[in-house]
């Protein structure tokens, strides 16, 4: 049984989602969210160096912008060089693309996204498929359908734009021609009003407001999740009821304690997220390399629930308790890609170092739990 339980936590809404009565994901349901949002946005610094561009759209806080990710896809609002690089006075039109996180400056790209039910259009220049379309004949076939739609569709709309791109999503799958291409229209018109809003406007315009309400979430979520038993619980008694404060504290806390009785220690840095293993009173006598294994499989598990309990980003290095079998070290990893595969954020395996440590990837879009709950 998944259920969504939505309520003011410490004063911020939030969603918490509950598997068979397990904490497994929190989600920030905020309305003052800038992610997702168009700006016009004024460049304030060029940094050759590191190639990227920093911009004031008026939102409070700089904008790191990529040159490098961006070439070719600049939407120049005002230039002021005959030149087709960004130059300190310009005016783009960009999206935030990811929140500031700690002194990690807020994002911004010209690689718009909208997202609807069955697409999400994009400016990649690609049109690509979820890997959860797992009939390759059915993904190939609506590529060709939506490129169709696209060539057919642009022209009516008087949408120029070279780079339009989309990913497919899962749900597209079972979807009529009618609604695909209906659904695709409006996200196209929404793109071309923005891009026509944003051709007189001045630095520091909200063109777009991206749909962030909470129905909105609900939707998405209950798309992931995908259960005919999900079951929204839209208020503050809720939360008491399903003893969210007690379920989500544990997960807050330096140490988190597994049910072998091992725990693990988790340390914030600026650089990194680290987390280590400890078999603490779990340890067996007998067959003790089977008993670490099992440990470990238990905090990978863990590991996994908390990354999106907390909303944690970045690089993360996991410690786990050592193996002298070569054999389980490739169960654990499998387990350990198979666990980060449930995440609806990009999250990915990168190596396993010869001292035995762990590497892991996770996008950052937004916000850590422990700033939202601070801000």
């Amino acid at each position: 049984m998944t259920k969504l339980i939505i309520g003011n936590y410490k004063n911020k809404k939030l969603g918490f989602i509950l598997e068979d009565g397990k904490l497994v994901e929190t989600v920030s349901l905020s309305e003052d969210s800038t992610l997702g949002n168009i700006y016009t946005a004024r460049v304030a610094k060029v940094v050759s160096n590191i190639d990227a561009a920093f911009l004031d759209a008026g939102t409070g806080d700089t904008l790191y912008y990529s040159l490098k990710d961006n070439e070719g896809k600049h939407i120049f609002i005002r230039h002021t060089a005959n030149t087709d690089k960004v130059c300190e006075g310009d005016i783009l039109l960009i999206q935030i693309a990811r929140e500031q996180v700690k002194t990690k400056k807020a994002e911004a790209t010209a690689n718009f996204e909208f997202v609807g039910n069955n697409i999400v259009l994009n400016r990649s220049g690609v049109i690509g498929a979820s890997k959860r379309i797992e009939d390759n004949a059915k993904r190939e076939a609506l590529k060709k359908e939506l490129e169709t739609i696209f060539s057919e569709e642009l022209p009516k709309i008087g949408l120029s734009d070279k780079f339009i791109g989309a990913v497919i999503r899962t749900d597209a799958e079972s979807v009529s021609s009618e609604d695909l291409r209906e659904e695709t229209i409006k996200l196209l018109c929404k793109l071309n009003e923005s891009l026509d809003l944003s051709k007189h406007s001045v630095s520091g315009t909200l063109i777009y407001k991206n749909e962030t309400n909470v129905s909105n979430s609900i939707r998405e979520i209950s798309k992931r999740y995908r259960s005919d038993d999900f079951e929204v619980l839209e208020n503050d008694e809720a939360l008491i009821s399903y003893n969210i404060d007690t379920k989500l504290s544990k997960f807050m806390k330096k140490v988190v304690y597994l049910k072998s009785g091992a725990w693990l220690n988790v340390d914030l840095t600026e650089a990194m997220t680290v987390i280590d293993v400890n078999s603490g009173k779990a340890i067996s006598v007998k067959d003790k390399q089977q008993n670490f294994l099992k440990i470990n499989m238990e905090a990978a598990d863990m590991i996994g629930r908390l990354l999106r309990v907390r909303n944690l980003s970045g690089i993360i290095i996991i410690d786990f308790i050592n193996m002298k079998d070569t054999e389980n070290y490739k169960i654990l990893v499998e387990h350990i890609k198979e666990v980060i595969g449930r995440d609806s954020t990009r999250t990915v395996y990168i190596d396993t170092t010869g001292l035995g440590l762990i590497e892991l990837t996770r996008q950052k879009k937004s916000k850590p739990l422990h700033e939202v709950l601070k801000g």
